[in-house]
Parts: structure tokens; sequence; C-alpha cells
């Protein structure tokens, strides 16, 4: 499982990240979570764009956090693994 904050600090664009993911014959079938924690005024206006844009480049899973709760991430994670068939222990 690759996951990837969606704004990215450093200088990096996380969907041409995403899209070298989902292009590589390797990395293809890796769940791709893109996580987005403690949004900015303008991360909240664009979000709905950056939702669709991720879906339609191939990622599994989009979360979204006000403020970052590690028992509400665990969960999300764990139904995910269910979901591919993984184990969550």
């Amino acid at each position: 499982m690759i996951i990837s904050d969606i704004h990215l600090q450093n200088g990096g664009n996380v969907f041409d990240f995403l899209r070298w993911v989902k292009q590589n014959p390797a990395t293809c079938d890796i769940p791709f979570v893109m996580l987005s924690v403690e949004p900015s005024p303008t991360a909240k206006y664009i979000e709905d764009g950056l939702r669709t844009s991720a879906r339609l480049l191939g990622v599994t899973k989009y979360i979204l956090m006000e403020q970052f709760d590690s028992n509400e991430f665990c969960k999300e994670i764990n139904l995910l693994l269910e979901a591919h068939g993984a184990s969550t222990e």
C-alpha cells in the first residue's frame, strides 16, 4: 500500500506520482491512498476537483481529516485492507 499526502510540501506533485505508480507494471496493482490532514481553506475549496482527479487517475481511497485521528485512520486502512483480501492483524 502507498499512502501519500495530497498536498506535498516539498515541491512534488502527487498526481504525477500517482500516474507513475499506476503506469508502472511493477506497482500498478498496489493500493494507493491519498490523505489530506488539516486542509487549508484553499485545499477545502478545491477538494471536489482533487477527489475527482484522484479517482480518475486510479487512487484507491481518498481520506480527508480536519484533524489527524489515528483510530479513524487505522479504521479506514483496515477497511481498505479487508476489501482487498489482506489480513488486518
